[in-house]
């Protein structure tokens, strides 16, 4: 997400989300992160790089998954499976919201 702005915010302002054990620099909760996203979405003076794979984030964070995870994944949509690296919680949080393209742990 990059602001493009006199007044505007940029990444390194933006606020951050928790993960789901609470940690994180932010202060925001998992719904008003994503209701500040939604609202920088909206304005008109603010550019973001692939705001439908943003959007389609910040949805999937309301539903549980990490933010960050939820970007690399929608950014991933045309591809025929996502890999990850020992993260057996993202996985099973995918296959619990019916993702595809399927994320899989590699061996």
């Amino acid at each position: 997400m990059s602001g493009c702005c006199t007044g505007g915010w940029t990444t390194s302002q933006a606020p951050r989300a928790h993960d789901a054990q609470g940690r994180g620099e932010g202060r925001l909760g998992p719904d008003s992160f994503c209701d500040t996203v939604e609202h920088l979405l909206g304005m008109p003076h603010v550019t973001v790089e692939r705001w439908e794979a943003v959007r389609d984030a910040v949805d999937l964070h309301r539903r549980g998954l990490d933010f960050a995870d939820a970007v690399h994944w929608a950014c991933s949509r045309g591809c025929e499976r996502f890999l990850t690296f020992g993260d057996r919680r993202l996985a099973r949080r995918a296959r619990r919201l019916g993702l595809a393209p399927e994320i899989v742990l590699a061996r």
